[in-house]
């Protein structure tokens, strides 16, 4: 767990880190990554914020360090971009999320109709988890209608529906210490019901969403294939592109 604060007096990036061990009498019932964030923003409420990834992710801090820490980091499809002067510029026949990765994706059927078409893992690509009966989005919905429905009117002004959920890549985001309160209390909705890290980390962002902001969309890389070095890195330079965090990188 990382906390980045920003010393307005010499305009220089610390930071600090906060280690939380998932246990005690309290403690969730199944350690996952999503458990272990939600046991580190619990048992640390001291801090200004929460930036979080695996042990496997790359995190470009000269980028991260240009982003708001007022308000969550995530790849969004509602995010807004950070401004980067160094992207190459955007050709008549090119689109801003031409210059960006992919951003995670919001459910198209509701949790039933989901569930109705379940196939075994592998045969319907990396999205499997949306069906998926032991953790997918049928066992995450009694957990999404205990959420404040303020929270999910907030998210059905993005999605347009009242059953959608976000899903996607859970490896690089940031709460704002502010926003640790409203984390807790939506995240572990999902957590009782074992609900997906890929599903319930990023609805609960989108959920918690202050209605008068917007997510800074974070480039990040979702990759499987070589390089996975810094060559992918220099490589997405190369074509005009910027790498604030990338996976899985060895």
């Amino acid at each position: 767990m990382v906390n980045i604060t920003e010393e307005t007096t010499t305009a220089t990036m610390t930071v600090d880190i906060a280690v939380a061990a998932v246990g005690g009498d309290d403690a969730v019932l199944e350690v996952g990554a999503h458990h272990m964030f939600y046991t580190a923003v619990k048992d640390n409420p001291c801090y200004s914020g929460y930036l979080w990834a695996p042990f496997d992710a790359l995190l470009n801090i000269a980028r991260l360090a240009q982003f708001p820490q007022e308000r969550i980091w995530y790849h969004s499809p509602f995010g807004e971009y950070v401004s980067n002067p160094s992207l190459s510029k955007i050709k008549a026949n090119e689109k801003a999320s031409d210059k960006h990765p992919p951003p995670a994706t919001v459910s198209t059927d509701t949790p039933r109709g989901y569930a109705e078409k379940f196939v075994p893992f592998g045969e319907d690509g990396w999205q499997w988890w949306w069906v998926e009966p032991h953790v997918g989005l049928e066992l995450c919905w009694p957990g999404y209608q205990k959420v404040r429905k303020e929270f999910r009117d907030r998210l059905q002004g993005l999605t347009g529906h009242a059953d959608r959920f976000i899903g996607g890549s859970a490896d690089t985001l940031y709460v704002p210490g502010a926003l640790g309160d409203d984390l807790l209390e939506t995240l572990g909705y999902f957590l009782e019901r074992d609900c997906f890290l890929e599903i319930a980390l990023p609805t609960t962002l989108h959920l918690i969403l202050p209605r008068d902001q917007r997510i800074a969309f974070v480039d990040h890389w979702w990759i499987w294939t070589p390089p996975l070095n810094t060559t992918f890195v220099r490589q997405k330079w190369e074509e005009g592109l910027e790498v604030d965090s990338f996976h899985t990188f060895h």
